[in-house]
C-alpha cells in the first residue's frame, strides 16, 4: 500500500525515465568498451605481444586520459541523440531552458511573455494546451492573458478574487494537480469547486507564478499529448521554466510601472504652469519643461545635456548653492530680460537624493509673476474705486458743517463788519473749521495715496516706546497702566519705520480713548515670533504684535466695518485712521486679526514679516 501510494504520489510509473537512462548509460558503456578494446587489439597486432610493460602502462594511461577528457561530452551527445531521436526532445532540459531563456530575453511586456509561454511550453512538455492568467491592477482577480490548445476559446476570461483557485494560490503558493484534488490527496476546502475549475480549463495541473513572495500570475497546463503523466523530470523542467517566467513577469510589471510613472511625470511637467529645470550633481541639465523653455525663450531639446551655468547662469548659481550646502532655497524674485522687456519671476530650489542618500541633483521651479502683479494692482485699483462712493458721502458729511459755519460768517460779515467782537469771535471759528477741512483733506490724501515706503529693519520695541512717549499725557490723564511683554530675541521686522509708527500710534490712541467706566484701565503690548506657511511649501518668519486693552469694546455689528473709510463710533472721529492703518499693513504684507467683546476690551493682532519676501536678481534670456 505504501509503495503504491508513493508511485502514484510522486509519478514514478513512467517507464520512459528508466528506458532513457538505460539507453544513455548502455550506449556510453558500449562505446567505452569498444573504444578501449580496439586500441588494445591494434596494439597487440602491431607489437605481437612483445611490448615492454612500461610501454603498455604508458599506452593504457594515454587511452584512459583520452576517455576521461571526452567521456562527459560523449555522454551528453548520446543523451541529446536519445532525447531528440527517440523521446523527441522531451528530456533535453538544458537545451529547452537555454532556448526559452534566450527568447524570453527578447520579449517585453507581460502579455507578450504570456504569449511566448503558451506557445513554447506545451511543445517542450508535450502538453495539450496551456493558459496564463495575470493579476488585475485593482486586485479584482486574474484575467486571461494568453492560451493555446484545442479548446482555448472556452476558457473563462476572468477569475474573480473570490474564486476558490485564486484564494488557494494566494494562501499556499504551491502547484496543484487535478488528481490530487479528485482523490483527496491535497488538503484544503473547496475540492469540488477546484475540480470544476480544472474541467473548465481542460487542465490537469495548476501552477502559480511567484516572484519574491509575490504572485505575478498563474498557469493551467493541459494533459500530455502522448497519454503519459507528468514525470518528476517534467516537473523539474517546469519549475525551472516557471521561475524564469515569474521573474520576467515581475520585471515586466516593474518596467510597466516605470513607463507609467515616466508618462505621468512627463504629462505633469508639460502641463505645469511653473517652469521646472532639473540638473545632476555636476550641473548638467537633465530636464526642462515647456514652461521653463518659454520663460527663457530657449529650445528644450537643445539645452538638455548641457551645463546649466552656460544656459541659465543666474539659476545655475542658485542650483550650485543648493547642491553645495544641501539646503533648499526659498522663493526669490528673478527679473528676466527677454527681447528688451523685463518681467518678474519667482524661483525656489530643492536638492534630490539617490538611493544611497547622496545628493544626485537639484531642481528649480520658476513662476512668471507678471499676471499676478497685474491682478494685484488691478485689485488695489478696484478697491479704491469701490470706496469712491463711501469717500464721497463721507467728504460731504464732514465738510458740510464747516462750510455752514463759513457760509454764515460770510453772510453776516457785511452787516456786522463794524462789530469787532463778532469779527474776532467768528474769525476764530472760521479758522478752526478751515483747519478741520485741511486736516480732513490731508488724511484723505494719505488714504488715497500712501507715502513712498523706505523699507528696512524696524525695531518694534523702540517704535512702541516712541508712540507711548508721545501719548504719555493721555495715558496719565486716563490712569492707564501699560504692560510691556516684549520677546527678547525677536525684536525687528521688515518695513517702513514712519508708516508702522503711524499704525502703532493710531491703535494705542484708540485704545486709550476707549477706556471708560470703572473697570481697570490697562493696555498690554505683546510680541512673539510666529512662523507661518508661505504657500510655496516653505515657512516664513513673522513677528506677532498684539495690543490688548480693557476698554469698552466694539459691538459685533460694528466690528466688521472698523476699517471702512469714514466709519467711526466716536462723535468727533473722521473714520480714516484705521482705514489708513489697514492700507499700510497690507502694503507691508502683514496679516490682521481683531477680536473684541463689549465691556471687556479689544485685541488687535498684527503679523509682520521679519524679512523681505523676495530678493531680486537679473537673468537675461535672449533668443
Amino acid at each position: 500500500s505504501f509503495t503504491s501510494y508513493a508511485i502514484c504520489r510522486h509519478r514514478l510509473m513512467d517507464i520512459g525515465v528508466a528506458v532513457r537512462n538505460i539507453l544513455i548509460r548502455g550506449t556510453t558503456g558500449l562505446a567505452l568498451a569498444v573504444g578501449i578494446l580496439i586500441p588494445f587489439a591494434a596494439h597487440f597486432w602491431v607489437f605481437q605481444g612483445t611490448g615492454h610493460v612500461l610501454e603498455q602502462i604508458i599506452f593504457i594511461t594515454g587511452i584512459t586520459l583520452v576517455f576521461a577528457l571526452y567521456l562527459q561530452r560523449f555522454e551528453k551527445a548520446v543523451a541529446h541523440f536519445v532525447d531528440h531521436r527517440i523521446f523527441r526532445g522531451r528530456y533535453d532540459h538544458e537545451t529547452a531552458l537555454v532556448r526559452f531563456g534566450n527568447d524570453l530575453m527578447k520579449t517585453y511586456g507581460r502579455e507578450e511573455i504570456a504569449a511566448l509561454a503558451v506557445r513554447q511550453i506545451p511543445i517542450i512538455l508535450q502538453a495539450d494546451g496551456m493558459a496564463v492568467y495575470l493579476p488585475e491592477q485593482d486586485g479584482s482577480g486574474y484575467r486571461l492573458a494568453a492560451s493555446s490548445g484545442s479548446e482555448a476559446a472556452e476558457r473563462p476570461e476572468l477569475l474573480q478574487a473570490t474564486d476558490t483557485v485564486v484564494q488557494r494560490v494566494a494562501s499556499e503558493h504551491d502547484r496543484l494537480f487535478r488528481e490530487e484534488v479528485e482523490y483527496g490527496l491535497s488538503p484544503g476546502a473547496g475540492g469540488e469547486a477546484l475540480v470544476k475549475r480544472f474541467i473548465e480549463q481542460r487542465a490537469v495541473l495548476m501552477m502559480p507564478l511567484v516572484s519574491q513572495d509575490r504572485t505575478v500570475g498563474m498557469l493551467f497546463l493541459g494533459e500530455k499529448t502522448n497519454d503519459n503523466v507528468y514525470s518528476w523530470d517534467d516537473l523539474q523542467l517546469l519549475d525551472a521554466l516557471m521561475s524564469q517566467i515569474a521573474f520576467a513577469l515581475d520585471n515586466a510589471r516593474l518596467y510597466e510601472q516605470i513607463l507609467e510613472s515616466q508618462k505621468l511625470y512627463g504629462t505633469i511637467l508639460s502641463h505645469m504652469q511653473r517652469g521646472v529645470l532639473a540638473v545632476d550633481a555636476g550641473l548638467k541639465i537633465t530636464t526642462v519643461n515647456n514652461t521653463m523653455a518659454e520663460l527663457f525663450a530657449c529650445d528644450r531639446e537643445n539645452v538638455v545635456g548641457k551645463r546649466a551655468d552656460d544656459q541659465f547662469p543666474v539659476l545655475a548659481e542658485m542650483l550650485s548653492d543648493t547642491l553645495k550646502f544641501r539646503r533648499n532655497q526659498k522663493a526669490k524674485e528673478v527679473v528676466i530680460i527677454r527681447d528688451g522687456h523685463e518681467f518678474p519671476c519667482e524661483c525656489e530650489t530643492s536638492f534630490m537624493l539617490d538611493s544611497q542618500n547622496q545628493v544626485s541633483g537639484a531642481v528649480i521651479v520658476c513662476q512668471d509673476l507678471t499676471e499676478r502683479k497685474r491682478l494685484e494692482e488691478q485689485m488695489r485699483r478696484m478697491d479704491r474705486l469701490a470706496s469712491v462712493g463711501t469717500l464721497a458721502a463721507g467728504i460731504a458729511h464732514e465738510i458740510k458743517n464747516p462750510l455752514v459755519s463759513i457760509q454764515t460768517f460770510a453772510q453776516l460779515l457785511p452787516m456786522r463788519y463794524e462789530d469787532a467782537e463778532f469779527r474776532d469771535g467768528f474769525g476764530g471759528v472760521v479758522r478752526n473749521e478751515i483747519e478741520r477741512i485741511n486736516h480732513l483733506i490731508r488724511d484723505l490724501l494719505n488714504f488715497a495715496s500712501p507715502m513712498p515706503r523706505e523699507m528696512g529693519e524696524v525695531n518694534v520695541e523702540d517704535l512702541c516706546e516712541r508712540a507711548l512717549t508721545l501719548l504719555g499725557n493721555e495715558i496719565k490723564q486716563n490712569s492707564v497702566t501699560v504692560i510691556r511683554d516684549f520677546d527678547k530675541k525677536a525684536k525687528t521686522v521688515f518695513g517702513d519705520t514712519e508708516q508702522l509708527y503711524q499704525v502703532f500710534l493710531n491703535v494705542l490712541q484708540n485704545a486709550i480713548q476707549a477706556m471708560d467706566g470703572e473697570q481697570p484701565h490697562e493696555i498690554r503690548i505683546t510680541t512673539r515670533p510666529s512662523p507661518k506657511q508661505d504657500g510655496l511649501g516653505g515657512v516664513r518668519e513673522y513677528l506677532q504684535i498684539r495690543f490688548r486693552d480693557t476698554g469698552s469694546g466694539i459691538d459685533a455689528d460694528h466690528l466688521g466695518r472698523i476699517f471702512d473709510p469714514f466709519y467711526s463710533t466716536r462723535e468727533n472721529g473722521s473714520g480714516l485712521g484705521l482705514s489708513i492703518c489697514h492700507g499700510i499693513l497690507k502694503n507691508h504684507g502683514a496679516e490682521i486679526d481683531v477680536q473684541s467683546t463689549p465691556a471687556s476690551g479689544t485685541v488687535f493682532t498684527f503679523f509682520l514679516p521679519v524679512s523681505p519676501r523676495t530678493e531680486t536678481v537679473t537673468a537675461r534670456a535672449e533668443k
